[in-house]
């Protein structure tokens, strides 16, 4: 998980057992590794659902918590087909 603490401080999930997808050859280095993890963030979209980082389509999950005034399912259709 990212977080600004990664900058200085070891991550639990680099101290407990690996899932499948966590490289084992990951190591932690102060400053780097938070570098490497923001980036990998940034382009690893393109995974199959449940590894990485695509979470799904967040319109739809913005659109459930904090509609606009007015806001509709429609609304959210058209956004899904520009942002998609």
């Amino acid at each position: 998980m990212w977080s600004p603490q990664l900058a200085w401080q070891r991550p639990d999930w680099l101290r407990e057992e690996r899932g499948d997808d966590v490289s084992p050859a990951i190591r932690w280095y102060p400053v780097v590794t938070f570098l490497q993890v923001a980036a990998d963030m940034a382009v690893s979209t393109d995974v199959p659902a449940g590894h990485g980082h695509r979470y799904g389509n967040f319109v739809e999950y913005w659109a459930a918590i904090i509609p606009p005034k007015g806001w509709t399912a429609d609304d959210t259709e058209r956004l899904i087909a520009v942002v998609d």
